[in-house]
C-alpha cells in the first residue's frame, strides 16, 4: 500500500510540474512577446496610459487555454466593459494565476497597483513598466501615502481605473485576508466608487502548489455591485464592508472543482 501511495504521489508530483513548467514557458513568452511590445507602442508613440486591451486578452486567452482554465464572468459586467466610468477595482488575490484570470477581461484605461519587490522581477518588471504600474513601498508609509495620492489625481484627471488587491499578498487559504485601506483612501479622494471583483477560490482543488494540484476546471468571476464610498464617512467601515461583501460571495460560490 505504502509503495502504491509513493507511485500516485510521483506520477501526481510529475503531472504538476510539467503542466507548471509547459504554462509558465507560454505565460512569459506571450508576455515578451505580444504584452511588452503592444504595451510599449501604446506608451512611447501613442502617448496612452493603461492596458493595451487586445494584448492582454490575447495573452490570458492562450495562457488559459493551456492552463485548462476556463474564466466565466458574473455579476455587474458593465463595470468591467468599455465606456464604465472611472473606479478602484479590488479583488482577492490567490497566486500569481490571478493576473491572466483577470486579463481576460481587463478593463483598457486602467493601471495596477503594486508592492515595489516586483520591480526586479524580470519581465514582469518590463510589463509594469509598460503600463504605468503604480509601486508601493510597504516599508515606507509616507511614500504610499504620496503616490496613493497621485493615483487619485489620475484618476480624476485622466479618467483612469485602477486595479489593487487589497489583501497586500497572495492568500492561499481560500478565504480572505484582512484589507489595507489604501484603496479606500483613494476612492474617496478621487470621489470614485469601489467595485469589488471575486475570483472563485482555485486553491482548493484545481492549483495548490503544496498539494501538487494542477487541474482543468472552470472558474468564476464575479463583478459585485460598486460601493459609493460617499456614503461611508471612515475608509475603516468601508474596507470592512466591502471584505464582508467578498467575503460573504467567495462562501457562496464554494471552490471550483475540476
Amino acid at each position: 500500500t505504502d509503495s502504491k501511495d509513493t507511485v500516485i504521489m510521483l506520477k501526481k508530483t510529475f503531472h504538476f510540474y510539467l503542466k507548471f513548467v509547459y504554462g509558465m514557458f507560454v505565460y512569459f513568452l506571450l508576455l515578451l512577446f505580444i504584452v511588452i511590445p503592444a504595451n510599449a507602442f501604446q506608451k512611447v508613440f501613442l502617448k496612452q496610459k493603461g492596458f493595451c486591451k487586445p494584448a492582454f486578452q490575447l495573452w490570458a486567452t492562450i495562457t488559459l487555454y493551456v492552463l485548462g482554465f476556463n474564466v466565466t464572468l458574473h455579476g455587474k459586467k458593465e463595470w468591467i466593459e468599455d465606456g464604465h466610468p472611472p473606479c478602484v477595482y479590488v479583488s482577492n488575490h490567490q497566486s500569481q494565476l490571478d493576473t491572466v484570470i483577470y486579463s481576460q477581461h481587463i478593463p483598457s484605461r486602467g493601471v495596477v497597483i503594486a508592492k515595489k519587490s516586483l520591480i526586479f522581477m524580470p519581465i514582469v518588471n518590463m510589463v509594469m513598466w509598460s503600463t504605468d504600474t503604480i509601486f508601493l513601498n510597504r516599508k515606507d508609509r509616507q511614500s504610499s501615502v504620496n503616490k496613493l495620492g497621485h493615483a487619485a489625481k489620475e484618476i480624476k484627471e485622466k479618467s483612469l481605473s485602477v486595479i489593487i488587491f487589497p489583501e497586500g499578498t497572495r492568500n492561499r487559504g481560500g478565504g480572505l485576508l484582512p484589507f489595507k485601506k489604501g484603496a479606500f483612501h483613494m476612492a474617496k479622494q478621487a470621489n470614485v466608487p469601489i467595485v469589488p471583483v471575486v475570483i472563485q477560490n482555485y486553491t482548493a482543488n484545481m492549483y495548490n502548489s503544496e498539494k501538487k494540484i494542477f487541474a482543468n476546471g472552470e472558474i468564476k468571476m464575479t463583478v459585485l455591485d460598486p460601493i459609493d464610498m460617499s456614503s461611508f464617512d471612515d475608509v475603516g467601515e468601508a474596507a470592512k464592508h466591502v471584505h464582508d461583501l467578498m467575503e460573504k460571495e467567495l462562501t457562496e460560490a464554494k471552490p471550483a472543482s475540476s
